[in-house]
């Protein structure tokens, strides 16, 4: 073995032995770290267990509340569209009624006995009852048009809640079925143990420069002349 001198024996040391902690703290750090996130893989799966569990109780509310809404519109929309046919009808109905006040009043009106009009008042009463019949039919037509209008647009509202809803309940019925497979975990922690070799195995060089480095340090010293 060649002997080397004090000086270069004891920079050698320090930098074998600079490595060897180095590699010791650099593998203990890779090992700790793999076992931390080992023991942490089950509760973070047990908590996305719980939410799924909580997303697909929202998704399966929701779809079934948007079901009843658009069970809901359907039946509205029939009694919408039966409100604007009323509307019409009576609309009609006031408005033959107007005509027939009017013609009633024009006989009250003419009306003559001895050049007096003993049913002019009554025939002014009609008159008067006809333009508000009038006015009720018109307001009566306008409010069937808008009701029928409504009526017209609640079944493609009533389609679009009811395929949301088969959506929401697709989705909660696919993420119900989400499961990390239990071969995933299986192969995740061999991994960590195929890790964790490796930096044991890593670690022996630098286990050997540490000793081989403080045994150079611990060497014997020169002696003066």
């Amino acid at each position: 073995m060649i002997a080397l001198p004090q000086r270069h024996r004891r920079a050698t040391g320090a930098g074998l032995t600079a490595y060897g902690l180095v590699g010791l703290a650099a593998g203990a750090l890779v090992i700790t770290a793999t076992i931390a996130v080992g023991l942490g893989m089950q509760p973070i799966i047990t908590s996305v267990d719980r939410q799924r569990d909580a997303v697909v109780a929202a998704l399966e509310s929701g779809a079934s509340s948007l079901e009843k809404t658009a069970d809901l519109i359907v039946d509205s929309s029939g009694a919408v569209q039966s409100s604007s046919e009323v509307a019409s009808e009576a609309a009609n109905v006031s408005r033959r009624l107007a005509d027939t006040l009017a013609r009633l009043a024009d006989t009250f009106g003419s009306f003559e006995i001895l050049g007096n009009r003993p049913f002019g008042p009554l025939a002014s009463d009609a008159t008067q009852l006809a333009a508000q019949l009038r006015g009720i039919a018109t307001d009566l037509d306008a409010l069937g048009i808008r009701l029928g209008s409504i009526s017209g647009s609640l079944p493609p509202l009533a389609e679009d809640v009811a395929a949301t809803a088969d959506e929401l309940a697709t989705v909660a019925v696919e993420l119900a079925a989400f499961e990390v497979p239990e071969a995933a975990l299986a192969a995740f922690a061999w991994l960590l143990v195929g890790v964790v070799l490796v930096a044991g195995w890593l670690l022996v060089p630098a286990v050997a420069a540490l000793v081989a480095g403080i045994a150079l340090l611990r060497g014997p010293r020169e002696t003066a002349a």
